[in-house]
């Protein structure tokens, strides 16, 4: 419960974080300093509940935020996880924020058609 209760803050705070500071910025903030007792299983268990409380206290979603509250949490789990932002090839203003584990998206496909232009770490 921990690390749900950390997620959910987490989720209410990025918006006002990322107006005040750049990207890389908070999320060198949020990075684990040390591994929480978590599995894989538990890390994506509180990323769902932390989805589902922000949708009823209706904070702002996107992938954006949705994408570092999952990296958080995997990265908590000492998951090898990457964030990854990118745009799309045929339209260079429309962008998505995701996370990878060993090269692969995590909890959702990515359109093809999308270039990957930030990771980290």
């Amino acid at each position: 419960m921990v690390l749900d209760a950390y997620l959910i803050g987490l989720r209410c705070t990025l918006p006002t974080a990322l107006k005040a500071l750049p990207l890389p910025t908070v999320l060198r903030w949020i990075a684990p300093r040390g591994r929480l007792r978590a599995t894989s299983a538990r890390a994506h268990q509180a990323v769902a509940r932390s989805e589902n409380v922000a949708r009823r206290l209706n904070v702002a979603d996107t992938c954006l935020y949705r994408s570092m509250v999952r990296w958080t949490a995997l990265k908590r789990a000492g998951l090898p996880a990457t964030f990854v932002m990118g745009v799309r090839r045929d339209e260079p203003d429309t962008g998505h924020a995701w996370v990878e584990l060993d090269g692969a998206p995590v909890g959702e496909a990515i359109d093809e058609r999308l270039v990957a232009t930030f990771r980290f770490p």
